[in-house]
C-alpha cells in the first residue's frame, strides 16, 4: 500500500510540474494537453507489476522533464498562428512587463523634462527702473555717465533705501510659480519683496505667484545702507567700495522642482563713500 501511494504521488508531481510549467497557454489547451499525458500516465501504470517501484520512474524518464514537453506544446501550438497570431500570443504573455516598463519609460521621461524645464526669459525685454532716496541724512547723488556706462549712486552718510523695479517674464506656453530667495548675493543686509500691478501699479507682499504662459509679472525689490562717514585719516575714505547690480535672482517651481534664476536688470552702480556696512 505504501509503495502505491508513493507512485501515485510521483505522478501526480510530474503532471503539477507540467501545468505550472503551461502557464502560460489557454486554459482549455492546457487542460486537454494534461489530460492526454495523464490518461497516458494512468494506462502504462495500469500494465505495471505492483511489485515493481521503479517501472512509474522508468515511464516518466521516458516522456521526458515537464519543462521540455511544454516547450514541445509551445512550439508546436506557434506553428500553427501566422504572424499576427503570434505576436498577439506574445503580448498576451508579456503585456504586463511591457506596461510596467512603458509606464516607468513615461515617469523617467516626464521627470527629466520638468527638472530641466525653464521658460522664464534670462536676457533684458521689459521696463527696468532703479532708485535711492534717503530716509534720514544727505541726499544721494545720482551721476549720469555718457556711453554705455551704467548709472552710479553715491551714497554718503544717512539711512537709503534702493529700490528695484524689474520684469519676469514667461517665454513659454505653461504657467510656472515664482518666489524670492532666501539671500541676493552682493546684498548684505534685509531685503523685501514686493508684486506690482502691471495696470493700477498697486503693490502686494511677493511670497509665490505665478507666471502664465507667455505674460509676465513686475517686481519690486528693496533694501537699506545705513551710512555713517569714516574717520578722518581712515585709508577707506580714499577708495570707496563699488557694488554693480546687473541681475537680481528668483527662485522658479515647477513639478516639485526648482531653479534659482539670475533675472537681468538695468545695470547700475552703487558707491559707498562712507560706512555702510559696519
Amino acid at each position: 500500500m505504501t509503495q502505491r501511494t508513493s507512485e501515485i504521488d510521483a505522478g501526480e508531481r510530474y503532471l503539477n510540474q507540467l501545468r505550472y510549467a503551461l502557464r502560460h497557454a489557454r486554459k482549455s489547451d492546457r487542460d486537454d494537453y494534461v489530460a492526454q499525458i495523464a490518461d497516458h500516465i494512468g494506462e502504462s501504470r495500469s500494465q505495471f507489476d505492483p511489485a515493481d517501484s521503479g517501472e512509474l520512474d522508468e515511464l516518466l524518464r521516458r516522456l521526458g522533464p515537464p519543462s521540455a514537453l511544454a516547450k514541445e506544446f509551445y512550439a508546436s501550438e506557434r506553428a500553427k498562428l501566422n504572424a499576427a497570431q503570434r505576436a498577439l500570443q506574445t503580448f498576451r504573455r508579456r503585456w504586463i512587463p511591457m506596461s510596467v516598463a512603458v509606464v516607468v519609460a513615461i515617469v523617467v521621461i516626464v521627470e527629466v523634462w520638468a527638472a530641466t524645464y525653464q521658460p522664464i526669459s534670462l536676457r533684458m525685454s521689459g521696463g527696468y527702473s532703479d532708485n535711492v532716496v534717503a530716509l534720514s541724512g544727505r541726499v544721494p547723488v545720482k551721476l549720469s555717465e555718457d556711453g554705455p556706462q551704467p548709472v552710479t549712486w553715491q551714497l554718503t552718510e544717512g539711512l537709503y533705501r534702493v529700490s528695484i523695479l524689474f520684469t519676469v517674464q514667461n517665454d513659454n506656453s505653461i504657467a510656472v510659480s515664482i518666489s524670492p530667495p532666501s539671500i541676493v548675493q552682493g546684498i548684505p543686509n534685509r531685503a523685501s519683496w514686493r508684486l506690482e500691478s502691471t495696470t493700477t501699479t498697486k503693490q502686494s507682499p511677493f511670497i509665490s505667484a505665478s507666471v502664465s504662459g507667455h505674460s509676465y509679472r513686475e517686481i519690486l525689490f528693496t533694501t537699506t545702507y545705513h551710512c555713517t562717514p569714516w574717520p578722518q585719516g581712515s585709508l577707506n575714505a580714499k577708495s570707496p567700495e563699488t557694488t554693480t547690480v546687473n541681475f537680481l535672482p528668483v527662485v522658479m517651481s515647477f513639478l516639485g522642482h526648482q531653479h534659482t534664476l539670475d533675472v537681468p536688470v538695468q545695470p547700475f552702480y552703487l558707491e559707498f563713500l562712507g560706512n555702510c556696512f559696519g
